[in-house]
């Protein structure tokens, strides 16, 4: 509040007093109105008193918590006057018009109207289209110059204000909300700055013709545009209101051709505005010259209304006219930039497109911003980027986005994100928590409930779905002083169902765990789907099926029978994704369209699914490779480079009416699915955890703790096959081919064995790992690939017996070992051990090392690979058998805390984990990660670090990262 000069300052009571308080004013007066209402004041040249002050006089509250009101406001011809704190409070009455401007400054200069309430009405007895919705227009400015309207609150009208043939205006700092159509128009303005304004919730006449904006330029009407716009800092928020669009400036005049150039806008600045709605024009700007839009976040909600895939027209995007000359777009979070064909004159930059409807793509919200500000809180969208994330790196968005979240009370924040290349596995991080504008103290507690009925603490935790589902998730924290903040959302985990047709029930589509029941026309044949019917193609929505697209693992299963012999034609296409057909002969085809652009082809021979059989066919992406199966029996199958790719808006169809032939036969049975690997994974092992029984709830020890971080990660023998490890659990891999009584026979082209890379790819990013093998050659000079993990390391035997093992590293280089002596060749049993230690990898062939070499960085993670043992596409194939695999790494950490056991410790250092541990013996040595560590049961104290890292017991050291050194006896 400016300070008021008492010397100068009139209190009035009523509207009489009021004018006569201007009357008498010469300029600098304040007038304060007591509260009451003073119904509608005007004024203007006829007031019968100079309105034109040389200074400015204020009119304002005696008292903001109890304002004066004022039900209609007409200034005209006035200058320096100045409306503080005042209700401007509209009523509707019958008759009042849509269009009615019950608060206007006109012809006027040097007005300002600030931290006031503009209050509108709803209309009623009108029509149905407008009963129950705001009316008429919040404030109206004319013909004026050198205008502030700032901090004001706007709300129940049409349109919250309007702006024509005026300049050198501010708006700044205004909150308009629950407006039908428009919240800010504007025409014929210049020097104009639209700051810091939040404009969100609207409430639209969803029936009416009503063409919502909430900032709106145009030039229909005019014959000047307007010029020297600064739009910025602002927030337009859809809220749990209606969809509006967002910055809309429209051309009228130049693009319905009625003018040219000279009326194109110009010198258009629009930057650092945060914008959520639910409409394509999110910056929308017609013909303009000297354009600049930068530095803003452009994203979607579909606020009130439920939410799901949308149109395009429903997403917010940046779009301007074509020929819009000196042009700078750069810096902008955005779903989309319109308009750009490389002209002359533009530069468009550093630009950064973000979703929210494929998962799968580039940029989606929940990979770019920290996913609990995903959720509006009470309507208020709050969108904040990762720190480290695309956004934060590149710098991109608007200002409120890229800050850390950071508030002055507790505030309980985390992240959520699937762990790459395991769709049941999420990442849980509450790192982003905060108080008092900063960092949260040490000592803070963190506790997880997943909603499936498991709970964990820890500030970073994996935690794994069993089944597809929505669950709501919560955070509580819980800070050493005792306050405690809470935060939940819900995780959408698809699951692997996505589609069924069986005759007795149609199809079901799947979405996150639920059944969804579809109404298919053509699909009610108590047979099945009829293919023959070229006149009635069933077909089903594309959004039920897309989900398998960019998927590395999925399975499309049918059962066909044929009606008439050598009946051939299409079966099931989804257009520049996959088609499957069948030929005369009964032969399928199976083709597929990838990302990477290239299309694999599968041909079966054998099949006969013409012979008026019922066939179950089945084609599946696993491992990288594509496969047909019938009946049981693999016909063909392919390497996939890439997966299938997601192009155009078809449906998937059944039969295909615009071809010469056609099958005839019936579908009787199908489903579609995907990832089904991760979750039969994430199952076991869950059902492994239930069956183990550790001393307490909150007891484990080091040995139950160490597949987490260290040791063991794969292991293989001809009597228990393949086990993987995972937070203490063993899981035992169903691993086609690994099933010889000998060993994994590697010989065998047409039969691969591989290993889900998920259950190797922690050895990536390690500077200690071990890769052991027992390997026997069945004949003599046999050489050939022995595994592999694409793009990371391959280990291979030439005819003499010598290895060579390539590591691709993390800094681009290729560390390659070659071994003397080895003869692998003599059909004997070898022990091979490859390494990496203190920065060398070496290789041992039964303990004696036959090569090393220094290797910078570290192996490489590139791609989706799974760890192969032998190579179909080679020319040669080693004959021969592993019969045991391991495959570890820390080992040398895990070993120095064992060492503990012959050391007394005085000082112990802990990391983050899961658990909770108690320690009862100071000569027992523990590693363990966010926990509890006591010398005596009943006395347990808390620990937490500052990071991940692996911490160790330490004698006579204090190295504690919080600073809590913790001595026993």
């Amino acid at each position: 509040m400016p300070e008021i000069n008492m010397s100068k300052t009139i209190t009035v009571s009523s509207l009489s007093e009021l004018h006569t308080a201007l009357a008498n004013s010469v300029g600098g007066e304040t007038i304060l109105l007591q509260e009451g209402n003073y119904g509608d004041l005007t004024i203007r040249s006829y007031s019968g008193y100079n309105i034109t002050y040389p200074e400015n006089v204020t009119i304002m509250s005696a008292d903001p918590e109890h304002p004066a009101t004022v039900t209609g406001l007409d200034v005209r011809n006035a200058a320096n006057l100045t409306f503080d704190g005042i209700n401007f409070d509209y009523t509707f009455h019958s008759g009042d018009l849509i269009s009615d401007r019950p608060f206007g400054v006109s012809d006027s200069s040097d007005v300002t109207i600030r931290n006031s309430t503009f209050n509108g009405d709803v209309a009623s007895g009108v029509s149905e289209i407008d009963d129950g919705y705001g009316y008429a227009i919040g404030l109206s400015v004319r013909g004026s110059s050198n205008v502030t309207i700032e901090n004001n609150e706007i709300f129940n009208f049409h349109r919250g204000m309007v702006v024509s043939k005026s300049s050198d205006l501010v708006v700044q700092g205004n909150d308009l909300h629950s407006i039908r159509m428009d919240g800010m128009n504007f025409a014929q303005v210049s020097s104009l700055v639209i700051e810091d304004n939040y404009i969100h919730d609207f409430l639209g006449s969803l029936n009416s013709a009503d063409h919502r904006d909430m900032i709106q330029f145009w030039t229909a009407g005019t014959d000047a545009p307007s010029t020297d716009i600064i739009i910025r800092n602002n927030r337009l928020d859809i809220g749990d209101g209606t969809y509006t669009q967002s910055i809309f400036m429209r051309n009228e005049l130049v693009d319905t051709g009625q003018a040219g150039q000279e009326m194109y806008y110009q010198n258009v600045l629009i930057e650092d505005n945060v914008i959520v709605n639910g409409h394509a024009h999110g910056i929308t700007v017609g013909e303009t010259d000297g354009l600049t839009i930068r530095n803003n976040s452009v994203l979607h909600s579909d606020g009130g209304d439920p939410d799901g895939l949308d149109s395009v027209v429903e997403i917010p995007r940046i779009s301007v006219a074509g020929s819009s000359q000196n042009v700078t777009i750069a810096n902008n979070a955005t779903s989309d930039i319109v308009g750009n064909t490389g002209q002359p004159g533009w530069s468009v930059t550093n630009n950064v497109v973000v979703q929210d409807q494929d998962p799968t793509k580039q940029g989606f919200y929940s990979d770019v911003f920290v996913t609990s500000t995903l959720v509006s809180e009470n309507g208020f969208h709050d969108f904040r980027a990762v720190e480290g994330g695309l956004l934060d790196t590149l710098q991109v968005g608007a200002a409120p986005t890229l800050a850390p979240v950071a508030t002055s009370e507790l505030s309980a924040e985390f992240h959520v994100g699937n762990v790459e290349d395991n769709a049941a596995l999420y990442h849980f991080n509450a790192a982003f928590s905060s108080v008092d504008m900063g960092n949260l103290p040490k000592g803070t507690q963190f506790a997880w409930d997943f909603g499936d009925g498991t709970i964990s603490t820890g500030v970073e935790i994996n935690h794994a779905y069993v089944t597809g589902g929505t669950y709501e998730v919560t955070l509580t924290l819980t800070l050493p002083d005792g306050r405690t903040s809470e935060n939940s959302l819900v995780v959408a985990v698809a699951g692997t169902d996505v589609l069924s047709y069986a005759s007795s029930k149609g199809f079901l589509a799947y979405a996150y765990g639920s059944e969804i029941a579809l109404h298919t026309p053509g699909a009610d044949n108590p047979e099945g789907i009829a293919l023959g019917n070229v006149t009635n193609i069933v077909s089903v929505d594309r959004k039920y099926v897309s989900d398998i697209l960019g998927q590395d693992d999925f399975a499309i299963s049918l059962t066909l029978a044929a009606d008439a012999p050598a009946t051939a034609g299409e079966l099931v296409r989804l257009h520049n994704s996959f088609i499957l057909t069948a030929d005369a002969k009964g032969e399928l085809m199976f083709r597929a369209f990838t990302t990477d652009g290239t299309e694999v082809r599968l041909q079966t021979a054998g099949a006969h699914v013409s012979d008026m059989a019922a066939h179950d066919i089945s084609i599946t992406l696993n491992d990288g490779i594509l496969a047909i199966s019938v009946d049981g029996t693999v016909l063909d199958s392919e390497e996939m480079p890439g997966v299938l790719a997601s192009v155009g808006n078809h449906n998937m169809t059944f039969g295909n009416q615009f071809h010469s032939t056609h099958f005839q036969g019936v579908i009787s049975a199908l489903n579609i699915s995907m990832n089904e690997d991760d979750f039969a994974a994430a199952a076991t092992a869950a059902a492994t955890l239930a069956r183990s029984e550790p001393a307490s709830e909150s007891v484990q020890d080091v040995e139950s703790l160490k597949a987490e971080h260290g040791v063991d990660l794969l292991s293989y023998t001809s009597l228990d096959g393949f086990l993987a490890y995972a937070y203490g659990a063993e899981i035992a891999l169903h691993t086609p081919g690994a099933d010889d009584p000998e060993g994994i026979a590697l010989g065998n082209a047409a039969n691969i064995v591989s290993v889900d890379r998920k259950y190797v790819s922690d050895i990536l990013g390690q500077d200690d790992f071990a890769i052991s093998l027992t390997l026997a050659a069945d004949a003599p000079a046999t050489a050939g690939e022995l595994m592999r993990l694409h793009q990371s390391f391959i280990l291979t035997a030439d005819s003499k017996g010598e290895l060579m093992f390539r590591a691709f590293t993390t800094d681009g280089t290729e560390v390659r070992l070659q071994t003397a002596g080895a003869h692998v060749s003599d059909m004997a049993a070898h022990d091979i051990s490859i390494t990496l230690n203190d920065g060398i990898l070496a290789i041992s062939v039964d303990g004696n090392v036959l090569d090393s070499e220094e290797m910078p960085g570290v192996l490489a993670s590139v791609g989706n690979h799974n760890m192969t043992f032998g190579n179909q596409f080679h020319s040669t194939h080693f004959q021969g058998v592993i019969s045991a695999l391991n495959i570890s790494m820390n080992e040398d950490d895990f070993a120095l805390v064992n060492s503990a056991e012959q050391t007394h410790i005085d000082t112990f250092v802990f990391a983050q984990t899961a658990f909770d541990v108690t320690l009862a013996d100071t000569s027992e040595g523990l590693l363990y990660d966010s926990s509890m560590a006591s010398d005596d049961a009943s006395h347990a104290l808390s620990l937490q670090t500052v990071d991940d890292s692996l911490a160790y017991l330490i004698s006579d050291l204090t190295l504690d990262p919080t600073d809590m050194v913790f001595d026993f006896v």
